[in-house]
């Protein structure tokens, strides 16, 4: 009987040139991010995009910050925005990469939290 060869397959940028979009149907979310001034728009991930933290840009709302997890989607965008889209279609700009701890030391930051939880969906 023949051996088959595990392989391993690594999300990288190679792979999103071919993927480059996130999209879905957008959903009320719970409002934090409108209490403190800070709007964000929620999508269900219908694009299956790797769970990470990415620069996106969308044609009508410009460039912004999205907290991709396997089921949706918080895109924080540069540019305060009201949402009037039932589907959104984001092109994926760059990932965001964990901060180094030499330049933080003595705090945690949200992208260390954030970065943690997705370690544990690894």
């Amino acid at each position: 009987m023949k051996k088959s060869k595990i392989v391993k397959v690594k999300w990288s940028m190679g792979y999103l040139s071919k993927r480059n979009n996130l999209y879905g149907k957008v959903f009320k979310g719970e409002g934090f991010g409108s209490r403190i001034d800070f709007p964000t728009v929620n999508i269900f991930n219908e694009s299956k995009t790797r769970p990470y933290i990415y620069i996106i840009e969308e044609e009508d709302y410009g460039e912004g910050c999205a907290f991709v997890t396997p089921d949706v989607s918080e895109i924080h965008f540069f540019s305060k925005i009201q949402c009037e889209k039932e589907f959104l279609n984001c092109k994926i700009i760059s990932e965001v990469n964990r901060p180094r701890k030499s330049e933080y030391s003595n705090y945690i930051s949200v992208l260390d939290i954030y970065m943690k939880g997705l370690d544990g969906l690894r």
